[in-house]
Protein backbone atom coordinates (compact mmCIF):
# COMPACT_ATOMS: atom_id res chain seq x y z
CA UNK A 1 0.00 0.00 0.00
CA UNK A 2 0.88 3.74 -0.06
CA UNK A 3 1.36 4.03 3.69
CA UNK A 4 3.91 1.16 3.46
CA UNK A 5 6.47 3.13 0.84
CA UNK A 6 5.54 6.68 2.99
CA UNK A 7 9.04 8.88 3.79
CA UNK A 8 7.03 9.38 7.21
CA UNK A 9 6.77 6.73 9.48
CA UNK A 10 4.12 5.86 11.72
CA UNK A 11 5.84 7.50 14.79
CA UNK A 12 6.37 11.16 13.25
CA UNK A 13 2.88 10.59 12.10
CA UNK A 14 1.76 10.04 15.80
CA UNK A 15 4.29 13.17 16.97
CA UNK A 16 3.19 15.47 14.36
CA UNK A 17 -0.25 15.02 15.38
CA UNK A 18 0.25 15.35 19.11
CA UNK A 19 3.03 18.73 19.68
CA UNK A 20 3.09 21.45 20.70
CA UNK A 21 4.30 24.77 18.53
CA UNK A 22 3.56 26.85 15.74
CA UNK A 23 2.80 24.68 12.48
CA UNK A 24 5.88 25.98 11.01
CA UNK A 25 7.91 24.62 13.56
CA UNK A 26 6.06 21.06 13.75
CA UNK A 27 7.26 20.76 10.15
CA UNK A 28 10.92 22.25 10.36
CA UNK A 29 11.54 19.60 13.22
CA UNK A 30 10.02 16.93 10.77
CA UNK A 31 11.32 18.46 7.12
CA UNK A 32 8.10 18.32 5.96
CA UNK A 33 5.67 21.20 4.03
CA UNK A 34 4.25 23.42 6.49
CA UNK A 35 0.62 22.32 4.52
CA UNK A 36 1.12 18.54 5.02
CA UNK A 37 1.50 19.25 9.04
CA UNK A 38 -2.15 21.11 8.93
CA UNK A 39 -3.99 18.76 6.59
CA UNK A 40 -2.46 15.92 9.03
CA UNK A 41 -4.14 17.72 11.77
CA UNK A 42 -7.38 18.20 10.14
CA UNK A 43 -7.56 14.74 9.46
CA UNK A 44 -7.32 15.19 5.58
CA UNK A 45 -4.62 12.95 4.83
CA UNK A 46 -2.99 10.03 6.91
CA UNK A 47 -6.13 9.09 8.83
CA UNK A 48 -6.41 7.27 12.14
CA UNK A 49 -8.11 4.03 11.32
CA UNK A 50 -6.93 2.30 14.64
CA UNK A 51 -9.57 4.73 16.64
CA UNK A 52 -13.16 3.94 15.33
CA UNK A 53 -14.10 7.68 16.28
CA UNK A 54 -11.51 9.48 14.69
CA UNK A 55 -12.64 12.23 12.49
CA UNK A 56 -16.12 11.80 13.88
CA UNK A 57 -15.89 15.64 14.95
CA UNK A 58 -15.47 16.35 11.47
CA UNK A 59 -18.71 14.98 10.11
CA UNK A 60 -21.00 16.23 12.38
CA UNK A 61 -22.42 19.95 13.83
CA UNK A 62 -22.19 20.77 17.27
CA UNK A 63 -24.64 19.52 19.82
CA UNK A 64 -26.19 21.89 22.23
Amino acid sequence: TKRKQSRISEESVAAMRVETGTLAEIAERHNVDLSYVSKLRLGQVRREYSNPFAGLALMGGSRG
